[in-house]
């Protein structure tokens, strides 16, 4: 994983203590209870802190994260407490596909059965029985949400 990656998900990790601390005190203090004990994090993360105060604010968001990732690309990295955990783009992608290709499954079957309900009053043999595709449209603007093709 790029040193870029955990210097995002670290500061992530402390905009979502500030945004617990604010929001569910409750939850906060019992947190305290999990939280490293060995002073060289401890200064490694009130060293973080101090370099992203604006993460404590209510308006702050992962954009926010983002554009401070340059100012601690020289820092040592705070370990993770043990209820915080790095974000696996690989593995994230993978469940994704795997999700996709399980919907266009299911998709495709819920298509075949309403094809063959309200298309079975016409007789048809095996060689006039129709194939339906779902293809994935490529798309150049990486925003937007993958788009499919049916074919039948």
């Amino acid at each position: 994983m790029s040193q870029f990656l955990k210097i995002f998900y670290r500061l992530e990790c402390l905009r979502l203590d500030y945004c617990i601390k604010r929001d569910l005190p409750g939850l906060w203090a019992q947190q305290l209870s999990f939280r490293s004990r060995e002073q060289e994090n401890i200064d490694i993360w009130n060293l973080w802190k101090d370099k992203s105060k604006i993460l404590s604010s209510k308006q702050s968001t992962s954009f926010t994260s983002l554009s401070l990732t340059d100012k601690l690309i020289n820092d040592p990295l705070p370990i993770l407490e043990i209820f915080q955990h790095e974000f696996q783009i690989q593995e994230l992608r993978e469940i994704m596909e795997s999700k996709t290709e399980a919907q266009k499954e299911d998709f495709r079957a819920s298509l075949q059965k309403f094809l063959d309900e309200n298309l079975g009053h016409q007789e048809q043999g095996d060689s006039q029985k129709q194939q339906m595709e779902i293809d994935k449209v490529e798309n150049d603007q990486t925003n937007e949400r993958p788009q499919y093709e049916l074919s039948v």
